[in-house]
């Protein structure tokens, strides 16, 4: 099996987070164990390596207000349907397909 580049990891991770139902809190003010924990939980389910002693040398950080602009207009968006979807739901879609035959 080939390894996940660093970008697979990353997104994998995202998505794991977002399939959850139990809710993460990942803010400068919230404690950062339960963050530290999943980062953990996820490496060791994908066989990553363990950060080397010196990984923040190598870490670049995006500035902060880039993302901060953009979640107010997110934030702002209703959803589309009762399932909280901005766009397509396949929920939806599928009771507003005709039934094929």
């Amino acid at each position: 099996m080939d390894e996940l580049s660093a970008s697979e990891a990353l997104f994998g991770f995202a998505a794991w987070l977002t399939s959850r139902d139990e809710q993460v809190v990942l803010s400068a003010r919230d404690h950062a164990a339960p963050a530290v924990e999943l980062v953990a939980e996820f490496c060791k389910v994908n066989g990553l390596a363990e950060p080397r002693e010196d990984w923040t040398t190598r870490l670049t950080m995006p500035p902060t207000s880039a993302l901060t602009t953009r979640a107010p207009d997110l934030a702002n968006v209703p959803p589309h349907c009762e399932h909280g979807y901005n766009g397509s739901c396949p929920t939806c879609d599928a009771m507003q397909t005709p039934p094929s035959g």
